[in-house]
């Protein structure tokens, strides 16, 4: 649903609010707010004076919306971009990494070192309506990623001994595209913190450099994407079965 307030904003430019429906009705927050592009004069611009929606004029399978200024006598054609239901998933296996059970290997110099790894894999689908048959997406994988800059990360790749990982892939409509991996911890005499978790953070979006439609348009994630996932490995503790350790303190004074 649009709404207009033609003489709205900060500079009484005028405003048109796009609300998306659910089943409750509208909700409550709008998914866009298109500002005017003239500035108020004597005589107001009047932005959104006048409204016309419901109807495809680029043919794309998308209703567009016409916003009329009346004081400016003009009038802007706002087009829809295709727009992308995307499902993604996260899955590290096992969540819990035993640093005593070494069986991967990793290349350091002409030599092979032994380390403890766990697999990990992630998946993206594509779907919609009036899209093109191949979609592109930028994919960012971060281990450890609640630690902060600068400090050492526990977790490696296999593949890269990074710590970050990045692509660009292609899903083809309508299809699921996965890969795997794997991932290690470092040696222990790297890092100090073996009680916190290890969060690994899955971020992706559509790729902003992909070609246009023959219409000029790119399409747009759904608003309702959540595009960053988290999953959490946790080491492997000599504290019992829960792996919780609970330090016990003890603190003397002598005089």
């Amino acid at each position: 649903v649009a709404i207009s307030c033609p003489f709205g904003g900060d500079h009484r430019q005028g405003l048109v609010y796009i609300y998306n429906g659910y089943f409750e009705g509208l909700r409550e927050k709008p998914s866009q707010v298109i500002v005017g592009q003239w500035a108020a004069g004597a005589f107001p611009a009047s932005f959104g004076f006048a409204l016309r929606g419901a109807q495809d004029l680029d043919m794309n399978g998308y209703p567009d919306l016409i916003v009329g200024a009346f004081g400016v006598n003009k009038a802007v054609l706002y087009r829809s971009r295709p727009i992308v239901t995307t499902s993604a998933s996260l899955v590290v296996s096992p969540t819990m990494i035993n640093p005593e059970e070494k069986t991967c290997l990793i290349t350091n110099g002409n030599s092979s070192v032994p380390v403890s790894c766990v697999n990990l894999s992630y998946c993206i689908s594509a779907d919609g309506k009036h899209l093109p048959a191949n979609l592109d997406f930028q994919v960012e994988v971060q281990l450890d990623s609640h630690k902060q800059k600068g400090v050492v990360k526990r977790a490696l790749f296999l593949d890269s001994q990074q710590p970050l990982f990045q692509k660009t892939v292609r899903v083809r409509h309508g299809e699921r595209l996965c890969n795997h991996t794997k991932i290690y911890i470092r040696d222990e005499k790297e890092f100090r913190d073996k009680l916190s978790s290890i969060f690994v953070a899955l971020n992706f979006s559509l790729d902003p450099k992909a070609a246009t439609d023959s219409r000029g348009l790119r399409p747009i994630l759904n608003y309702q994407t959540t595009n960053v996932i988290e999953q959490k490995v946790q080491i492997l503790l000599d504290c019992g079965e829960d792996n919780v350790c609970v330090p016990d303190l003890k603190l003397a004074v002598h005089r």
